[in-house]
């Protein structure tokens, strides 16, 4: 016999040994005999029990962060948040808006709803913002004119961005499912949008998108709009500045224009 063989049946023969000699420890441990045992006693350390919330908790923490239910269970499971940009290619996000707060800091924006980041792209240079999200975490688009969803949207193209929801740079505004950071935030990847219209369209499909579109608006809503735009030409002072977005105004809401605009006797 070789010396290899020999050698490999050695090795077999200690390895089916030491089973059978485990196995005959097993066996004996069971019928009370300890003398060949090894037994090893390993302490579990106090763990504090996980906090239950009721259903009340629960919405009282969602309402006390403006988070709507889509948001709140997002953010609990670690999940992404997004910004919309009809510019393509972008590696980081910065800080260019101006936060909604006395200080104007530059921030970025983001949102844990990705159909809400959608309806950001636009390569419009001012925003006119007729969108929402409910409580079910369903973005509801109110047109303010006719046509207004085919004229925003239709043939736009951009990039809906994913990031890290734990960058702890982001913080939660006092808008619902609007979050903000101060500082350059990495894009961890990206949806490309071809037309925001047909996207938009198709997620209304799926229950993600509500559409009121403007022929379908009641008499209360019509003059809520008109109200709302009365107070946009007023706190945006565009009889005097922004004259893109004046000139949109001016178009589209004629009526509330010469509000503002004809003297008072």
């Amino acid at each position: 016999m070789s010396e290899k063989k020999l050698r490999i049946e050695m090795a077999e023969q200690t390895y089916y040994e030491s089973i059978k000699k485990g196995l005959e420890q097993l066996i004996a441990f069971e019928n009370g005999d300890t003398s060949k045992a090894r037994v090893r006693v390993v302490e579990i350390p106090n763990v504090e029990p996980i906090t239950e919330y009721s259903k009340e908790k629960i919405k009282e923490l969602r309402q006390k962060n403006n988070f709507t239910q889509k948001t709140f269970a997002d953010v609990n499971n670690n999940k992404l948040c997004y910004h919309g940009s009809h510019i393509k290619g972008l590696k980081e996000l910065l800080p260019f808006s101006k936060s909604h707060n006395t200080i104007k800091k530059e921030v970025v924006y983001l949102t844990p709803n990705d159909s809400y980041a959608l309806f950001y792209i636009w390569g419009r240079p001012y925003k006119w913002i007729t969108f929402e999200s409910d409580d079910n975490g369903i973005i509801i688009f109110t047109e303010w004119f006719q046509n207004q969803l085919i004229e925003f949207y239709k043939g736009v193209s951009g990039c809906i961005y994913e990031c890290d929801m734990n960058n702890p740079n982001i913080m939660q505004t006092h808008i619902k499912d609007v979050l903000n950071s101060e500082q350059p935030v990495p894009i961890l990847n990206y949806q490309e949008i071809e037309d925001c219209y047909t996207e938009i369209l198709k997620r209304e499909e799926m229950g993600m998108v509500k559409i009121k579109r403007y022929n379908t608006l009641s008499q209360e809503e019509l003059i809520n709009i008109y109200n709302k735009t009365v107070k946009a030409i007023k706190m945006e002072k565009l009889l005097t500045s922004f004259p893109e977005k004046a000139d949109f105004v001016m178009q589209k809401f004629p009526l509330a224009w010469k509000e503002i605009s004809t003297p008072t006797e």
